[in-house]
């Protein structure tokens, strides 16, 4: 936050509506804000959230792009139901996510492959097992 609230001082920028959402919400962090006007998570709904990301899904070109240190992010303002949405995408963040999914989930293959070997009671206690193993990626098991 020091360093968002030094380039805010940088650009002469004193007076400005900074919206962030709970995982940047911290006694330090507000402290560094000092005299900016803190907004923390807006009440919102998945429908919302759903309609915002479906009307923006072309958000990542050209005319919405800018650098921010090394990393390109896209940014679109939208306005919906009489509220002011600024949306960030950041292909950075999508491809670690998509990373850590296949790592997890290549993770999970091998264990189930380990307890295809084992010897277990009964059907029931390997369904168990599988559910167990899966956890968190209950939809790809039918």
């Amino acid at each position: 936050m020091r360093i968002f609230n030094d380039e805010l001082k940088d650009f002469g920028i004193s007076s400005i509506l900074i919206v962030m959402d709970r995982g940047f919400y911290s006694s330090d962090n507000i402290k560094q804000l000092n005299d900016l006007y803190v907004v923390t998570a807006l009440p919102s709904t998945v429908a919302m959230h759903d309609e915002l990301i479906m009307e923006n899904r072309d958000m990542e070109n050209l005319r919405n792009y800018f650098q921010y240190g090394d990393e390109t992010v896209f940014l679109r303002e939208k306005r919906m139901h009489g509220l002011r949405y600024i949306l960030f995408f950041s292909p950075r963040l999508r491809t670690k996510k998509i990373e850590s999914f296949y790592y997890t989930l290549s993770q999970k293959e091998k264990n189930l492959d380990v307890l295809k070997e084992k010897s277990l009671y009964s059907s029931k206690d390997m369904v168990k097992s599988v559910v167990e193993e899966m956890n968190g990626f209950n939809n790809l098991v039918e």
